[in-house]
């Protein structure tokens, strides 16, 4: 599938969000991810294909990636790109870091750059007016403003149901106990750098079934 940028637009520090044009309609659900192909010349050893959150919601029908341009020769290319270049959306979007189909609370922790699935889900429930039931743990590990930050904080306001809980520094699952002592009676998705499977062995005892990890493919903890 081609698509065709419309738009790009620097957020802060390193990080950028683009926006494509598919050239047919792309069906997927809040939170899944895609491969994106873009040819260059001499690319290095991870190639010309990345995969990426789709971090836009269904109903807007653009495809968009929200991404830190690290000097790969991937990313220099998606960043060299200007209004109308194509690239190819090589697969159909898949994954099931979704939203459970269910009433029970859910926990959201986001590492940086983590957030994209989790402000995809959230854009997708707010559009549709459907009571979102989660606390954002949003952690960031510098000082810069946290991406979506300002999005996220009024759609607070606007969801009672919805909680943001900042964090500085890199997460860890002890700490994440400590901010969140009921964690054991919510759905848990982690996205992020640091493995929180820790929360399924004694003592803590969450079921496998009640975590979703969502790992990003080239990032390290440092550039998270």
């Amino acid at each position: 599938m081609i698509l065709t940028l419309q738009s790009k637009t620097h957020l802060h520090g390193n990080v950028w969000r683009f926006c494509f044009i598919p050239d047919q309609p792309v069906a997927w659900l809040a939170g899944q991810f895609m491969r994106l192909e873009i040819p260059h010349s001499t690319p290095d050893a991870a190639g010309s294909t990345r995969w990426f959150t789709i971090s836009g919601a269904p109903y807007e029908r653009a495809i968009t990636i929200t991404t830190r341009l690290t000097h790969s020769s991937f990313k220099q290319a998606l960043g060299a790109l200007a209004f109308g270049d194509k690239a190819t959306m090589v697969e159909a979007p898949a994954g099931d870091f979704i939203w459970r189909q269910d009433s029970a609370e859910h926990l959201f922790v986001a590492q940086g750059i983590g957030i994209t699935p989790f402000y995809a889900i959230i854009k997708d429930r707010i559009h549709l007016s459907i009571p979102v039931h989660a606390t954002l743990v949003y952690a960031s590990r510098t000082t810069e403003p946290a991406i979506y930050q300002s999005e996220l904080n009024a759609w607070a306001k606007r969801d009672q149901t919805l909680k943001i809980q900042p964090f500085a520094g890199t997460l860890t699952a002890p700490q994440l106990i400590v901010l969140m002592p009921d964690f054991a009676q919510r759905y848990v998705y982690v996205s992020g750098p640091k493995s929180f499977l820790s929360l399924c062995i004694s003592p803590h005892q969450l079921p496998l079934s009640h975590l979703k990890q969502d790992n990003f493919p080239g990032y390290a903890a440092t550039n998270y």
